[in-house]
């Protein structure tokens, strides 16, 4: 049997962009979730966002005067810290961004609700990243809203925004925040 010979524009082959997200608010399907480590004491849930789109459905994003933003093909990969032996602060950022994510996946199994010194809070609630992972394996395919954030790049010896071949600085895009899709 033969099929037929549809034209693929030359576009299709190119890499994907690494460009990064401009500031704002975005929908995206959860991709798979993986446990992520350094030999430094860190270590951190991994997971991608797929057929990303403004929160009105757009697939185009115009930030002002500056050129369209195609969201068509892209996809977010992003990485919360679980735990930082080095850093109480990175490691309650990254939890607070973790229980965001199991609440707006509806994983309200994932955290518990405690009160500690008169005041009410929220904790995850498993005791290894592993486990955590194990817990939102089942939520691949869901779609939640995200706030995305554009920042420089640290060198981490200099502490001075890290620099491309270009001489410009390099800009990462960082998601700040998650919520479920409604």
């Amino acid at each position: 049997m033969s099929g037929p010979n549809i034209f693929v524009p030359e576009d299709d082959f190119a890499p994907p962009s690494r460009e990064p997200l401009p500031s704002g608010r975005y929908l995206g399907d959860i991709g798979e979730f993986a446990v992520r480590a350094n030999d430094n004491g860190w270590e951190g849930i991994n997971f991608s966002l797929a057929n990303l789109t403004t929160p009105d459905g757009a697939t185009v994003v115009t930030n002002g005067a500056g050129p369209a933003f195609q969201l068509a093909g892209r996809r977010k990969f992003q990485t919360f810290t679980f735990a930082n032996e080095h850093s109480a602060q990175a490691t309650a950022i990254g939890q607070r961004n973790l229980i965001q994510l199991a609440e707006a996946l509806g994983r309200d199994d994932l955290y518990e609700v405690v009160e500690e010194g008169g005041k009410q809070g929220r904790r995850l609630a498993t005791e290894t990243a592993a486990d955590l992972v194990a817990g939102l394996s089942g939520s691949t395919g869901a779609r939640i809203a995200f706030a995305v954030k554009q920042k420089p790049r640290m060198d981490r010896a200099t502490k001075t925004p890290a620099m491309g071949e270009d001489g410009e600085a390099i800009i990462d895009d960082e998601v700040t925040r998650v919520w479920g899709a409604a």
